[in-house]
């Protein structure tokens, strides 16, 4: 059995990208000890990019002191890259998502970008999944969290081929609450995909925002990985669309849908 675990990165006015790694069931039982051993020699409780990098929570100890801060995430890859198999990264731009959804029902296959993402990084992962290990099968582990669950379950259902209902996990222990009276147990695994999803965020923000296009050194630390990565290009979402009979918004017969006909 392989698993793979993913979360996202959201820029609510640019994109949504989702990000994940897969590996066997095995190395991802020596991840999490490993992983373990590795906070626990820094002191730190669990990782979380976005804390990190803006040296908050757990990580305010080292605000200032660039030496341990670049060597702990340098630690950090290297754990990941002994014991995951692949990466994925898939982005979708929302300009793209809202122009092609105003002319097909997306919303109502996909959901939104978030949905259309999780399903298309979990088609680059199955297509993966099958050119290295055949018919073994894997399972599919989502931060819990994301912004639409919804309509992330209903893609994997809504068009061929279907795909299992990926579980939603949280990346660190929760307190006990009134939903959850027993707590819930963090997958620790769930925090290397946080990692990934941050750097991927951050450097399309940076190369849409300041043209930036050189990779970040803590990205290229994770692309030692074999890394499978794409994005949605308008035209071929919309000519996917027309041939695979998404509900046309407009006049079926407009103009405009000739253009995506094969």
């Amino acid at each position: 059995m392989l698993t793979g675990y993913f979360d996202e990165g959201v820029r609510e006015d640019l994109f949504t990208v989702i990000c994940g790694f897969a590996s066997t069931v095995d190395q991802w039982d020596s991840f999490e000890v490993d992983w373990t051993l590795f906070l626990a020699s820094y002191g730190v409780p669990y990782f979380h990019m976005e804390e990190f990098a803006h040296s908050i929570g757990p990580f305010k100890k080292w605000k200032g002191s660039e030496a341990i801060r670049q060597k702990f995430i340098s630690e950090a890859a290297t754990v990941i890259h002994e014991r995951v198999k692949a990466g994925f990264i898939f982005y979708v731009r929302h300009a793209a998502f809202k122009t092609v959804n105003s002319l097909f029902d997306v919303s109502s296959v996909w959901g939104s970008p978030y949905g259309l993402a999780g399903r298309c990084c979990i088609e680059i992962a199955d297509d993966w999944r099958k050119g290295i290990f055949g018919s073994e099968e894997m399972k599919y582990i989502f931060e819990d969290g994301g912004p639409d669950k919804g309509g992330l379950i209903k893609s994997m259902t809504s068009i061929k081929l279907n795909f299992a209902i990926p579980s939603f996990e949280p990346g660190r222990d929760w307190k006990r609450s009134q939903q959850w009276p027993e707590g819930r147990k963090g997958l620790v695994q769930l925090q290397a995909a946080d990692y990934l999803a941050y750097e991927s965020r951050k450097a399309m923000a940076d190369r849409l925002e300041k043209h930036i296009p050189a990779t970040r050194k803590s990205l290229a630390a994770l692309l030692r990985v074999p890394v499978r990565m794409a994005a949605i290009q308008e035209m071929r979402f919309a000519k996917f669309c027309s041939a695979n009979s998404i509900k046309k918004r407009l006049d079926p017969n407009a103009e405009i849908y000739t253009k995506f006909e094969a």
